[in-house]
């Protein structure tokens, strides 16, 4: 068998990606397991540091595959944006509706639909599991790699920024959980690692994860949320206005917290370059994250915000009891499969027992107890074997 080589392994990993821009996920997710089965072969070692890429790298696509026909950030998610945006859900506008278009239209048809997105969502499931597992391996030798350098008294930044977006991935995930409290804790070890081996003035990697940490904390419900969020909003403003200057050679401006901004430094010119313009308008939508979270943090005073806070608290309140009680109701036949095999057949038979004569039964009980105690004490010992027996009929 030839030798394998490692370069072809790259080239395939990276018409991996090719594949998955083009919109062929699954043929991208096939040639990257492909990608992965050779590149073990070659280091012979599952956890092997230069695995750890490969693992990202099949993470992220199966992560990316999902999310194009999912709401990756989960329902509390998007009623939270909406809500900081000042927009409806288009699923409560026609939730009255329901059930007359159920009813009028063809029901087994409708039963397929809800069937194949059951079906979906289990997938979806399964992928994102796969996804977390090799994302959670790539974390492990990372931070493994990271810590024998310490120990040697060397450091590469190179390892701690590829563990950078390993967390910046992982967080995304908790995020499609509802777990943002999670996610909020990976997006901060991602920034503290990109805080030591990037430039805080002019990092975009930096100012990235600024971002998702305000995206985050307005997903969560919390009181003063919206103050965080503006908190780290303009930091992620602040770096990317350094960026800025640095391309236009320019010198440094800070920026202040204000209601609205001036915006007329981020018109296109025809001098800008293709990193200069993109880069307008990455700090133009950012502008206008920040004016509409400064618009929600003033209508948190009113009674009428308050009320709609309130309402929505409810409503997640009463989404997370509905899961507690699906999962016990899916858990519990299986409990009870677990007892009727510890019973055996025997259990099983003086269940049906019980449930042929249980009235009967009842009777007999109450009048042998009030006998036996009515009765001296060696008369209750002449009966005893009669009440053993009639306990062991009661017994499930």
């Amino acid at each position: 068998m030839d030798q394998i080589d490692i370069e072809t392994i790259n080239q395939q990993a990276r018409k991996a990606k090719e594949l998955f821009n083009e919109g062929k996920h699954n043929e991208a997710e096939l040639m990257m397991q492909g990608v992965m089965q050779q590149a073990l072969n070659y280091y012979k070692d599952e956890l092997a540091v230069e695995m750890a890429e490969y693992y990202f790298m099949y993470g992220t696509i199966i992560v990316l595959k999902v999310s194009e026909h999912q709401e990756v950030f989960g329902q509390r998610t998007r009623e939270a944006e909406n809500n900081v945006l000042g927009v409806q859900d288009s699923e409560d506008t026609q939730s009255d509706n329901e059930g007359e278009q159920i009813e009028d239209g063809n029901i087994e048809e409708e039963h397929k639909v809800q069937e194949n997105k059951v079906n979906q969502n289990i997938e979806d499931l399964d992928d994102f599991h796969i996804a977390w597992e090799n994302l959670e391996v790539a974390r492990v030798i990372l931070e493994k790699e990271i810590q024998n350098q310490k120990d040697r008294g060397v450091q590469e930044f190179k390892y701690m920024r590829n563990l950078a977006k390993v967390y910046i991935k992982l967080a995304e995930l908790d995020q499609y959980r509802d777990k943002f409290d999670d996610a909020q804790e990976n997006f901060q070890k991602s920034l503290q690692l990109r805080l030591q081996c990037e430039n805080p003035e002019i990092s975009r990697d930096i100012a990235e994860t600024y971002f998702f940490l305000g995206n985050v904390t307005l997903y969560n419900y919390k009181e003063g949320k919206e103050e965080e969020a503006l908190t780290f909003y303009l930091k992620a403003l602040q770096i990317l206005e350094n960026h800025l200057c640095k391309l236009q050679n320019q010198e440094f401006k800070q920026i202040i917290h204000q209601d609205t901004y001036d915006r007329e430094h981020l018109k296109l010119s025809f001098l800008d370059n293709d990193e200069i313009k993109e880069l307008k308008q990455v700090l133009s939508m950012l502008y206008d994250k920040i004016e509409d979270t400064n618009i929600a943090q003033k209508e948190i005073q009113t009674e009428e915000w308050k009320k709609a806070r309130e309402e929505m608290l409810n409503k997640a309140q009463i989404i997370q009891q509905q899961q507690v009680q699906q999962q016990q109701f899916t858990q519990q036949p299986i409990q009870e499969e677990r007892q009727i095999i510890q019973l055996g057949n025997f259990g099983n038979a003086r269940r049906r027992l019980e449930v042929v004569q249980q009235q009967p039964q009842n009777q007999v009980t109450q009048i042998n107890n009030t006998n036996i105690q009515n009765q001296d004490q060696v008369q209750e010992a002449d009966q005893l074997p009669q009440e053993e027996a009639s306990k062991k009929v009661k017994i499930d």
